[in-house]
């Protein structure tokens, strides 16, 4: 089942748990009507059919169910406008609603709503984390090959699986699906008869896995071979192994992007929960927030990449919350998209002068909501990593580092989670440098932070200090458990071979960790950590070390 197959299960899964609730909602309406034609009702009693006509409203539209939403809305608008005019409650009125009412429950029938529910197509991929093992199959006549690089390569979250010598291989080229194949050069000449799985796994099927020869030859026949066996990449031996990762890791999209974020601000709670659920519905994360005073806090806690908010908000319009958020430096770019009940064109543009990224109406159909937020995120997130990334490694750079070191503390102290932050830094940097050149340097930089993105989760986030420096802001993490995944990837990536002219070299760091408690804010993480890391380097380099007292301690060190 592909991502499209995915979200389109999810979606149907919800309509039909709407139709199973859809029978509740009818029988509350027709009782509320029941009761109004028996006597001439209160204006409480019509202003609860209204919510229970709104609600039903909200529910079809978001749905997709048009048909069911219409005369919901109808009817809606009609008992708004009777409660708003300051009409008498008269049986003349009542009687006006009956002709609303006749529809909407013609359209709630069984048959009717059937014929109106299928699956909804879209063209935009669902954001699930794929789980599956990063498996690699090697076919190598030589097992020296697979002692090699199984080691090196599984410290890049890759499984390596020798085929040719698991005793349960026998159809592993077929039963279990790789990420790639790794391939000796032999398999490729198409006069050896060695070459017929290479050949097979490479045009079996159209989703097969790119094939990558490996070769202890530079001659141009073995790379001609390669090509017309399929192959994707070359690599001479013995692998240079952070460049055969770099490759895979271009090669194998085993990683979907981050869910987006969105943080819904409308005061009607059932049309905001609504739109929540669509959004979840899609794989996104959505947060509600149906008070303008809220917004502050779920900016901080939440960190949404989109602002979905209603014009109509208690106390404020949308447009004059979406300003105020611009105010702050940290979401000045960050997009934002009106809900508007109104369609009048001019007030359309004044809302898009005023920086408001899109109009939707309200209550938008779902294709309209999900891929208008796509397609904001996405340009939100190019945008951002041409200001947020170091250029070289990928990673946060310092100052978008810092403000996010920040985020997290306040975070972490209001809702008395734990932090801890470490520095890290490339033990002897300026010597590899100088014996193997600078591009060999910018490599080990490069697999270093590779390294630290497979190795941490996705919920900690890392960041290049500057020159060989990197940091690590590890979330609800107490010091000894943070002292320990630091203490794991010390020893982890000091045993990673790195290629160069020279021959293959091997490269350690040392990290200081420094955690919330004692210490209070994120400068005196900062300062703690760094003095932490100067201690693990005076007592010997390729070491961790804990600041574990209080800043006094530090700063008198």
């Amino acid at each position: 089942m592909n991502a499209l197959d995915v979200f389109q299960k999810a979606l149907r899964e919800l309509s039909d748990r709407y139709a199973r609730e859809l029978p509740q909602k009818l029988s509350e309406i027709d009782a509320a009507w029941s009761g109004i034609r028996m006597r001439v009702p209160g204006r409480d009693t019509l202003a609860g059919l209204q919510k229970l006509a709104h609600d039903l409203d909200v529910s079809a539209s978001m749905l997709g169910a048009p048909a069911l939403a219409e005369p919901a809305r109808a009817l809606e608008g009609a008992l708004r406008a009777l409660l708003q005019s300051g009409e008498a409650v008269s049986a003349e009125a009542i009687d006006r609603l009956a002709p609303m009412l006749a529809v909407l429950l013609r359209e709630a029938e069984p048959q009717s709503l059937a014929a109106r529910f299928g699956p909804f197509v879209a063209s935009y991929p669902r954001y699930v984390r794929d789980e599956t093992p990063r498996i690699l199959h090697l076919l190598d006549p030589d097992p020296a090959t697979a002692l090699a690089l199984e080691p090196q390569l599984a410290r890049f979250g890759y499984r390596l699986r020798d085929v040719m010598r698991d005793p349960g291989s026998t159809n592993a080229t077929t039963d279990e699906k790789p990420y790639a194949v790794l391939a000796d050069i032999e398999f490729a000449s198409p006069d050896r008869p060695n070459a017929v799985p290479v050949a097979a796994l490479d045009r079996q099927s159209p989703d097969r896995p790119p094939v990558v020869f490996l070769s202890g030859t530079l001659s141009m026949q073995a790379r001609l071979d390669a090509v017309r066996s399929g192959g994707m990449a070359y690599f001479v031996k013995p692998v240079d192994v952070p460049a055969l990762v770099d490759k895979l890791d271009r090669l194998v999209t085993w990683e979907l992007p981050e869910p987006y974020r969105v943080l819904v601000v409308d005061g009607d709670g059932t049309r905001a929960e609504a739109s929540r659920a669509m959004l979840r519905e899609s794989g996104m994360e959505a947060s509600v927030v149906t008070r303008p005073a809220d917004v502050l806090a779920a900016l901080s806690d939440f960190n949404p990449e989109l602002l979905l908010v209603a014009l109509n908000l208690p106390g404020c319009t949308g447009d004059e919350l979406a300003r105020a958020v611009r105010q702050l430096p940290a979401h000045l770019s960050l997009p934002v998209v009106f809900l508007s009940e109104d369609a009048d064109r001019d007030r359309q543009i004044e809302l898009m002068n005023l920086g408001g990224d899109a109009v939707l109406p309200l209550p938008p159909r779902p294709w309209q909501l999900v891929s208008t937020v796509i397609a904001r995120v996405e340009r939100y997130r190019t945008l951002s990593a041409l200001t947020q990334q170091d250029s070289l490694t990928g990673l946060l750079n310092h100052s978008r580092l810092q403000q996010y070191l920040g985020i997290e503390t306040l975070r972490a102290a209001r809702q008395f989670h734990a932090l801890s932050f470490s520095m890290i830094d490339i033990d002897h940097f300026k010597l590899i440098n100088d014996r193997h050149g600078h591009p060999v340097g910018d490599r080990v930089l490069k697999s270093l932070s590779r390294f630290l993105r497979r190795q941490l989760r996705k919920s900690d986030i890392v960041g290049r200090y500057g020159g060989e420096e990197f940091a690590v802001i590890l979330t609800d993490t107490d010091a000894n458990a943070a002292h320990a995944v630091m203490e794991k990837l010390c020893a982890d990536f000091s045993a990673i071979e790195h290629d160069s002219d020279r021959g293959p070299f091997r490269v350690s760091f040392s990290a200081g960790v420094a955690s919330l408690g004692t210490i209070a804010n994120a400068r005196d993480l900062v300062l703690a950590a760094d003095l932490a890391l100067y201690r693990a380097k005076d007592n010997g380099r390729n070491r961790v070390e804990l600041w574990d007292g209080p800043l006094e301690m530090a700063t008198a060190g």
